[in-house]
């Protein structure tokens, strides 16, 4: 999915934009027990209602793409009659109105969810009328598509923290009665994906929160996908390969990584910003970081510019098609944590030999006040 297609979505998950037709979910218990179900028009709920219900779906909508928010597609089987994704279309087609379809799904999120606490599962359900736009991206007053989707999010339940209260009714100072905060979802997904303002069935949103919990049971047990590698994780394995191929050089492995990152922010910036042969302006480009692909010829152009021996960047090359999957953009493998930290290293350092350069000099005018007082 791209950005745009997301961040059209998300403008519309606001009161009076959006009116889903139905909100349905439960409550699960920690020994994977539904403590409570509700179902309602979302029409009926208070606007103050609607407001956090829509914050919530909105959530899922939200994060990093190829990080926090996944493009997931199914694979043949999950789409054949009692699959998945069969599955996940009649319980959009259903409107949630079929309580053993909605059962059924309950069961198969408790069954591969896994949490320590209790936690809600949400289902929304909403279709939105795709307006037509220009080639210049203004929208018409028609419409050649209807977008019927729904959204899942599922959140943990945490309890307030103890403490006291004044009664104003009372004039006293008593106890807080707890309550159960919903919090953000941990995950959730959006059925079918947008993509290129199209509905496609054959693919699905997934959310995380962290990309430390990826919950590949829910994705392999709900969604019938299979998991795959967010940027963090690229940015790992990568490290990771090019630090088994320069083991011989221990040593030098830290500042080869950072100048390859350095090397791929620079390629980037470089790409995205053309300058103009006459005038000598920089002028934008339509392309973006996630154009940039991380090809056998990017590989090899970085290491080379780090000095690193043909044979080993042969290596790398072979370990990055095995090891690393799909289609990767060099932004998705820039640790730009890292070049942030080498770079306050590397001013700490600068700072520390002016502060030692500084020390001498004040010896020697020291030294030499102490001569003319002679």
């Amino acid at each position: 999915m791209l950005k745009t297609d997301i961040s059209e979505l998300k403008r519309r998950l606001k009161p009076g934009k959006c009116v889903p037709s139905k909100v349905s979910g439960c409550i699960v218990s920690t020994n994977k027990e539904i403590l409570a179900t509700f179902h309602t028009f979302f029409g009926n709920l208070d606007e103050s209602d609607q407001i956090m219900y829509l914050d919530i779906m909105g959530k899922v909508l939200g994060g990093k793409m190829d990080n926090n928010a996944l493009e997931l597609s199914f694979p043949a089987e999950a789409e054949e009659e009692g699959g998945a994704q069969s599955a996940l279309l009649a319980l959009r087609d259903s409107d949630f109105e079929d309580e053993k379809l909605k059962e059924e799904f309950f069961k198969k999120v408790i069954n591969g969810y896994y949490s320590t606490s209790e936690y809600v599962i949400f289902l929304l359900h909403d279709v939105y009328d795709v307006m037509d736009k220009t080639s210049d991206g203004i929208k018409l007053d028609e419409s050649s598509t209807m977008f019927d989707y729904i959204i899942c999010a599922i959140c943990p339940l945490e309890e307030t923290k103890p403490g006291l209260i004044y009664s104003h009714s009372e004039q006293i100072i008593k106890e807080r009665i707890r309550d159960w905060i919903i919090t953000e979802p941990e995950i959730g997904f959006m059925f079918p994906a947008f993509i290129e303002r199209e509905t496609d069935v054959h693919s699905v949103l997934y959310h995380i929160k962290s990309s430390d919990n990826t919950q590949e049971n829910f994705v392999n047990d709900v969604l019938g996908c299979s998991m795959i590698q967010t940027s963090d994780d690229k940015k790992v394995v990568f490290a990771e390969i090019v630090t088994k191929a320069l083991q011989e050089e221990e040593e030098n492995v830290g500042r080869v990584i950072y100048g390859i990152n350095e090397s791929l922010r620079d390629m980037i910036e470089v790409k995205m910003n053309v300058q103009d042969p006459e005038t000598g302006e920089i002028t934008g480009t339509k392309t973006t970081k996630e154009d940039v692909e991380m090809s056998n010829t990017v590989i090899k152009e970085v290491l080379e510019q780090n000095e690193v021996a043909e044979e080993k960047i042969e290596v790398i090359q072979k370990a990055f098609q095995d090891e690393i999957q799909g289609t990767t953009s060099v932004d998705q493998i820039i640790d730009r944590k890292l070049l942030v930290k080498e770079k306050f290293q590397r001013r700490e350092e600068e700072l520390l030999l002016e502060i030692a350069a500084l020390k001498e000099e004040n010896k020697e005018l020291k030294r030499k006040i102490s001569e003319l007082t002679k």
